[in-house]
Parts: structure tokens; C-alpha cells; sequence
């Protein structure tokens, strides 16, 4: 259509067109209908309005000239059961109508496409697999006749997305986003257990649902291992499956089912099923309704071994329901006495026979006494047979015979056989024969508990045989003042001592009046008191003090009368005519309670006369070690003694220092203290420790800890627990010069494990040709450069602009030490070498172009 020209489809017109449509300017009006088979694009420049319906079968219509558009179709693509939205091009509402909003098998009337308006969707329900289909769509527009048209559609399972790409469209998947294949969906929720977050529906998310794939809404889990009951093939968890387990929820490994009805006993409230609940139940594993029990002692008689409890089992007692500990048996019929009606078996009732347990079937009585003659052996009628009591004529039923004479005490003069008649032994029934009675109560003191009838029993009588009840005891020792001959605890007997109630061992006596000055008023005896006597100590009885001094003219010069004035006298108080004074303190021994003053008393100073205030004493023998000669005690003299302070009879000292061993902190003198040396006993100050043991080379008989012994070691102070040993020479690899043994040192060697005297490198690479497994190298493996060689602690990799993927060192025992396989970037690279021992190494260089190349080099530590 040129310009300037109006054209008009109208009227219910159908315009078919099989060519291009071709439009440069004017008007084109469709109100009816235009099929264009057409294949290829269309070329439109001016206006279309459209207000009808335009199907384009295979053309490329561009839609954004076309105005008023009503229905445009055009032909579309889904997968197999696919939804094509939108399914109509052009701009709603719409006047034209798709009948019953389906489209049709050609020339049929089965349905294989639903429309929905709301959403503009087509949804394939043809069941068709894959291709290209003419699906047949009936249309009303503008009140014209009901049109037919066909709209090609193609189906290819390509477009039906897959999000998890675990094989199942989503449209299918349950769990679109979280791949599946096998679309488990326990609960039928139509959501994947992949992604249900309670796959069972029971309420209880899955993380915290004992049973996650059963659905147990109560969470019973009757052993506590996690897992529900409902889920748990054992629920008690005592290894009995539930299907078989006759208890499922409470444990018994054993099983045990006592009464056989499918219930075990762990769980079964009457074990014997004898109608008594266990918990009341006498014999809860034997079935006894009547719960008889003779004994009544809880345990019910069909249970019980010994139903009368007489100590007896039942199976051995003959009297089983009747208590007789004694087993007596008179008769010998098998029945006890206590429970057969006729012990002797005479066939007189025991209840009216005169002798119960001697036969005697006429019950002869001669003397009428209602004892048969057959058993009137019992004199005395006690109940003890003549022959047997110890006291026949007189009635004893205790038969007590205190002094085991076989005499009873009934019938014995003399019960505690002291030589002593009853009826005079003060103690009749305790073996006493001196009768001593301290109290003179009657009661001798053998059997008396107040010996001294003080009133305060033996057990609690500080002196028990000495009448004293006030239990005075001066010195608190436990023994009473009454009964201590040492009142005061001062070791002088108080029959001598001069104040046997005052402690004074030195028994000081002034006036020789014999009572001593500790517990003399006078000490003087002149008359005065002590403690108004001007001279307390020298007899003065005109008190004259012609001074006024307050000391009497009688002592003021000489108080203790020792012969050295007062002013001279270092105890003016106590005669010390030998003025000893240890310390030099100027207070004389006699009088200084320390002695060499050190400020310990000489009561407890393990040195009285030595100053030694530490009281150090080594080895505890009370003396201390200023003042013992063998401070050890390891019978040593100090003055020969190498550790006078630690005991070593042995005297050993291994480097004859004149310090035994075992008080020297260095005892092989190698200037290692024995505490860090890792020799102690072998001189080693360089404490060469080759393979780090802690025990030195010098005294290890494995050097170098690879565990081979030295003399077997082909590297004794080398680890190489693989004794390596590459030209058979007898020295390992790690510490031979020559691996090879070609006559070329391992650090110049071009191929250090493989013999090449001549080292041939055609290369050039630096690696011999009898080890270079590459041929001649391009000039970019030569661009790469590794230094310094020899290397110390780092290694340079210059890439030359190479692209290297990756690289490797290797020691001679091919151990990779360091590694990076995945090498970014264009710059330079530092190794550290940090992992590496002296020796020679090898470093392999992988290229991203495929190639590999191989550099020795050699650490230097």
C-alpha cells in the first residue's frame, strides 16, 4: 500500500495474504479478519488500526505499529503440558471472544488448549509429546459468523525449566529449588521432603522431630536415645526388637517372663499371675494366691527356704513349719519334738504322757509324782537329767557353773574356785584369792568399780586403789596427787623434793630449812617474808640497809653468795661460781635461759650452747647441724664427708670433683648442670643431640633417632630411617657427598642420583641427559630462572613472562616439601625455604602451555 491510500477490512471481510505485507505511509483499517501465511519479517512504516483479529502464521510482525490493536496471533512455543502466557498479542479489553475459551484439535472437538482470560494464558492439555502442532481456535468478533483459524504452536520439553537440574521439570518437581530425582514426599504434601520442613506432617519440624518421616505428634521416646518410639525398632533400648520384646517400653535384656503370659517381668504388675500384685505380693516369681507365711517374716512359704526361720533349710528340717533350731528328734522317726505329738514315740500323746520323751507305754508311776518311773532320772526336777546336771540334788535349770569345775554354783562352796567359800569370798563369783578390799566396803576390789569407795568409779579415779575424792592433780598429768610421787611434774620425787607442789628441779634452798624457795616466804628464814625482806636470800633479821637502798647491808654486795660481788656477778641471783656465759651476753649460763644466745630456749635449742637460730638439723636426729659432726647421718663424718648435707654412703662422684654426686648440680663437670644436660654422667658441653631425643650422642646409642642402632647405621648422625643408599658404598644418601658414586659431588652434580661422570647436558638445562627426561627447551622455559643457588632460607622464581600453573621442590628422597599448584599472576615468586635441610633439592616448574621444567639447586644451612 503506497502513500496516501486508505484501505478498509470491513464488514466480516477476511483478507488471506500468502506475501510480504508492505505498508509506507496512508491508512490500513482492519475490523475483520487477515491470515498471512507469509515467511519473513514485514515491512510497515505507516499505520495499521486494528480492530479485528490478525493471525501471523510465520512472519515477524512488529507489533508497536499497530494501533488499536484487538487479537493479534502469532505462533507460539511451550514444553509438553506447558503454559504460554501471553497467549493473545495486542491491547485489552477484547470484543473478539474465543469460543468456550478452548482450542481444538483440528476438525474435532476435543480440547487440547484452556484459556484463561484473567491472565492472557493458554494451558497445552493435549497430552501431545514433542513437535510442532496446528491447534484450531473459534472466534467471534464484531457480530460476524463464528470464525475457524488454525495457530501453530510447538511443544519441546527444552523449555520446560529444570532450576535444580535434578532431572525433574518444575513443574513437576516438588521441590523446584533444591534438586531430588526422587521427589520423596512422605506426608503427600505435594512439598518434597527436600524441602518440607516437617517431611511427616505432624506439626514437629523435622530438626527437632525424634521421628522426622513418621508422624508422632506426642514425641514419645521412652529410652531417651532421640529417636520417637513410633520410628524405633526397640524402644527401651535393651537390644530386644519391640516386635519381639515382651516389654517394648520398659529394658530386660533377659526376657525373663515368670508366669509365661507374653508379659515379661520388668513390665508385668503379678509375675506368677497368681492374682496378687507384686508390690503386695509375697512370693512375687511364685504363684501362691493364699500367700501363706509361717514365719511372717515377708517372705511367703512357696518362696521361703526356711518357712519357720529356725535357721534350718526346709528341704533338711523336720519340723519345717515349726521352729526347732535344735533339730531334736527323740524317736528318730524324722519328725522333730516340736512338732511330733509323740516324741518318744510310745504311742501316749506327748499332752498325757508322764515321760514325753522316754518310751513308756504303760505310764508306770510308782510314786505317784506324775513323773514316770521310766524317766524319774531328775532329782531335783529341774529338767536336766541327773547324769547330765551339774548339780543333781538341787534345782539349777541354768546349769551356771562359774568356775567351769563341773560343780554348778547351786551346789559349789567355792563358785570362782579361789580357794575362798562363798559365804566368805568378798568377790564369789571373780577369782580373788587375797580378798583385798582397799575400802574396806566388803566388796573386794576384783569386783568392786570404787576401789577406793571415794565415790568416783575406777574408770574415771585419777588414783583409783587411794581414797580422793577433791581428784587433785598439781601437774594435770592424769594421776592423782594422792598416788603421784612427783606432785609437780619436776622431776623430783616428792618424798625428797623440797616444794613437791611447786615445780622446781633446781631445789633451790637459801636457808636449808628444807622447804625449798620456790614455795618458802622466807627464803632466808629470818623472819621476815620474802616479799618485805631486804635481803630475801641472806639471813637478816635487823633488815639494816644503811644506804637505804632498799637491799640490806647484808646481800648488797654478793646476793647469791657464789664469792663474786654483785657488780661481777653475771647472775647476781644464783650461785655460778664459774661465771660461764656462752653467748658473751653478759647474763651467766646459770641464769640465761639461751645459752648461746640465738633466741631459742635452751629447753628446745637442738644447740644450746652453739648459736644457730635457723636450727637447721638435715638429718632430724635432734642435733643440729652446727653441733653434729655427721649432719646426714649417713654415717660420714662431716669433715670427710663429700654431700655432708644429703646421706651418700657411697660417697660416688663421677668427676672426681671432690663433690659427690649427688649434692653436685653438675656431676660429669662438662659445665652442663645435670637438670638440662642430656648427659649427666658423660661429659658432652657441646650436648650434641643429633636427633633430638633429649639424650646426647655422646651416650645414646641411636644418634640421630631414625631408629637404627649406630653400629648399623649407614648414616649414624643423619636421620634416614630409609638407609638409602644409592651407589651401594656403604654411606646413605642424606649424608654421603657422592650419591652416585661417580666421582662428581652431589652440590655440582647435574644428576646427583644416577651415574654420569662426563655430565652431559645437551640442553644446557642443568640437568644431566642420563636424568633429563626432556628434550632441548624453547626460549621461553630459558627465560625462567631460579636463584640464588646455593640457597639459603628463600628461593627466587623469576617467570621471564612465562605462565606457570604451578610449581614443586623436592628433597633427594623425593619428599615434596613445598608446593603451589595453583600460581596466579605475572609476577615474580619468593619461596620460603623455612621446610627445607641442607642437601640438594629439586624444583619442578609445570607451564600453562603443557611443558615442565626441572632446576636443581642446593640449600646451605
Amino acid at each position: 500500500m503506497e502513500s496516501g491510500g486508505i484501505l478498509v477490512n470491513a464488514g466480516c471481510g477476511i483478507l488471506n495474504l500468502s506475501k510480504k505485507m508492505q505498508k509506507n505511509s496512508g491508512t490500513f483499517t482492519n475490523a475483520g479478519v487477515i491470515n498471512n501465511t507469509f515467511i519473513g519479517s514485514h515491512s510497515i512504516t505507516g499505520n495499521i488500526v486494528n480492530t479485528g483479529l490478525i493471525v501471523n502464521y510465520n512472519g515477524s510482525l512488529d507489533l508497536t505499529k499497530i494501533t488499536n490493536n484487538e487479537i493479534v496471533l502469532i505462533p507460539r512455543s511451550t514444553y509438553p503440558g506447558g503454559t504460554i502466557s501471553p497467549f493473545y498479542h495486542g491491547a485489552p479489553p477484547y470484543s473478539t471472544t474465543l469460543q468456550n475459551n478452548s482450542l481444538y484439535a483440528v476438525g474435532t472437538s476435543t480440547v487440547i488448549g484452556t484459556f484463561t482470560p484473567g491472565t492472557n494464558s493458554l494451558k497445552d492439555v493435549s497430552g501431545y509429546g514433542e513437535g510442532n502442532f496446528n491447534y484450531e481456535a473459534k472466534f467471534t468478533l464484531n457480530g460476524c459468523p463464528l470464525y475457524f483459524t488454525k495457530i501453530p504452536i510447538t511443544l519441546d520439553n527444552d523449555l520446560n525449566p529444570d532450576s535444580d537440574g535434578d532431572g525433574v521439570p518444575d513443574n513437576e518437581d516438588n521441590c523446584p529449588s533444591i534438586s531430588n530425582p526422587n521427589q520423596l514426599d512422605t506426608d503427600n504434601d505435594g512439598m518434597g521432603n527436600a524441602c518440607d520442613t516437617d517431611d511427616d506432617n505432624d506439626g514437629v519440624p523435622d530438626v527437632s522431630d525424634n521421628c522426622p518421616l513418621i508422624s508422632n505428634t506426642n514425641q514419645l521416646d521412652s529410652d531417651n536415645d532421640g529417636l520417637g518410639n513410633d520410628c524405633d525398632n526397640d524402644d527401651d533400648n535393651d537390644g530386644v526388637p519391640d516386635a519381639s520384646d515382651n516389654c517394648p517400653l520398659v529394658s530386660n535384656t533377659n526376657q525373663l517372663d515368670t508366669d509365661n503370659d507374653g508379659m515379661g517381668n520388668a513390665c508385668d504388675a503379678d509375675d506368677d499371675n497368681d492374682g496378687i500384685p507384686d508390690t503386695q505380693d509375697n512370693c512375687p516369681l511364685n504363684s501362691n494366691a493364699n500367700q501363706l507365711d509361717t514365719d511372717s517374716d515377708g517372705i511367703g512359704n512357696v518362696c521361703d527356704n526356711d518357712d519357720d526361720n529356725d535357721g534350718v533349710p526346709d528341704v533338711s528340717d523336720n519340723c519345717p513349719l515349726t521352729a526347732n533350731a535344735d533339730q531334736g528328734d527323740i524317736d528318730g522317726d524324722g519328725m522333730g519334738n516340736a512338732c511330733d505329738t509323740d516324741d518318744d514315740n510310745d504311742g501316749v500323746p506327748d499332752v498325757s504322757d508322764n515321760c514325753p520323751l522316754t518310751p513308756n507305754s504303760g505310764q508306770a508311776d510308782t510314786d505317784g509324782d506324775g513323773i514316770g518311773d521310766a524317766c524319774e532320772d531328775d532329782t531335783d526336777g529341774d529338767g536336766i537329767n541327773d547324769n547330765a546336771d551339774n548339780c543333781p540334788s538341787i534345782s539349777n535349770p541354768d546349769q551356771t557353773d562359774t568356775d567351769g569345775d563341773g560343780m554348778g554354783n547351786a551346789c559349789d562352796a567355792d563358785d570362782d574356785n579361789d580357794g575362798i567359800p562363798d559365804t566368805q569370798d568378798n568377790c564369789p563369783t571373780i577369782p580373788n584369792p587375797g580378798q583385798t578390799d582397799t575400802d574396806g566396803d566388803g566388796i573386794g576390789n576384783a569386783c568392786d568399780d570404787d576401789v577406793d569407795n571415794d565415790g568416783i568409779p575406777n574408770n574415771q579415779d585419777n588414783c583409783p586403789t587411794i581414797f580422793n575424792p577433791a581428784q587433785i592433780d598439781t601437774d594435770g598429768d592424769g594421776k592423782g596427787d594422792d598416788c603421784d610421787n612427783d606432785d609437780d611434774n619436776d622431776g623430783i620425787p616428792d618424798e625428797v623434793d623440797n616444794c613437791p607442789l611447786t615445780f622446781n628441779t633446781f631445789q633451790v634452798d637459801t636457808d636449808n630449812d628444807g622447804i625449798g624457795d620456790a614455795c618458802d616466804t622466807d627464803d632466808d628464814n629470818d623472819g621476815f617474808p620474802d616479799n618485805v625482806d631486804n635481803c630475801p636470800f641472806t639471813f637478816n633479821p635487823d633488815q639494816a640497809d644503811a644506804n637505804g637502798d632498799g637491799i640490806g647491808d647484808a646481800c648488797a654486795d654478793d646476793i647469791d653468795g657464789d664469792g663474786i660481788p654483785n657488780v661481777l656477778d653475771n647472775c647476781p641471783n644464783i650461785y655460778n661460781t664459774d661465771q660461764l656465759d656462752s653467748d658473751g651476753d653478759g647474763m651467766g649460763d646459770a641464769c640465761d635461759n639461751d645459752d648461746d644466745g640465738d633466741g631459742i630456749s635452751d629447753t628446745s635449742d637442738n644447740c644450746p650452747l652453739v648459736y644457730n637460730p635457723d636450727q637447721l638439723d638435715t638429718d632430724s636426729d635432734g642435733i643440729g647441724n652446727i653441733c653434729d659432726n655427721d649432719d646426714d647421718n649417713d654415717g660420714v663424718g662431716d669433715d670427710t664427708d663429700n654431700c655432708s648435707f644429703i646421706p651418700n654412703a657411697d660417697q660416688s662422684d663421677a668427676d672426681g670433683d671432690g663433690q659427690g654426686d649427688v649434692c653436685d648440680d653438675d656431676d660429669d663437670n662438662d659445665g652442663v648442670p645435670d637438670i638440662s644436660d642430656n648427659c649427666p654422667f658423660t661429659p658432652n658441653p657441646d650436648q650434641l643431640d643429633t636427633d633430638g631425643d633429649g639424650i646426647g650422642d655422646v651416650c645414646a646409642n641411636d644418634i640421630d633417632g631414625d631408629g637404627i642402632k649406630n653400629s648399623d647405621d649407614n648414616c649414624p648422625l643423619d636421620y634416614n630411617p630409609g638407609q638409602l643408599d644409592t651407589d651401594n658404598d656403604g654411606i646413605g644418601n642424606v649424608c654421603d657427598a657422592d650419591d652416585d658414586g661417580d666421582g662428581v659431588e652431589d652440590v655440582v652434580d647435574n644428576c646427583p642420583l644416577d651415574f654420569n661422570p662426563d655430565q652431559i647436558d645437551s640442553n644446557g638445562n642443568g640437568i644431566g641427559d642420563v636424568c633429563d627426561g626432556t628434550s632441548a627447551v624453547d626460549d621461553i622455559l630459558q627465560s625462567i630462572k631460579v636463584y640464588p643457588n646455593p640457597a639459603n632460607d628463600h628461593l627466587k622464581l623469576v617467570k621471564g613472562g612465562s605462565e606457570i600453573k604451578a610449581w614443586f621442590i623436592y628433597d633427594v628422597y623425593n619428599r615434596c616439601l613445598v608446593f603451589d599448584k595453583n600460581v596466579k599472576g605475572n609476577e615474580d615468586v619468593t619461596i620460603s625455604l623455612m621446610s627445607c635441610n641442607s642437601g640438594v633439592h629439586i624444583i619442578r616448574i609445570e607451564l600453562a602451555n603443557g611443558s615442565t621444567l626441572i632446576r636443581r639447586f642446593t640449600v646451605i644451612k
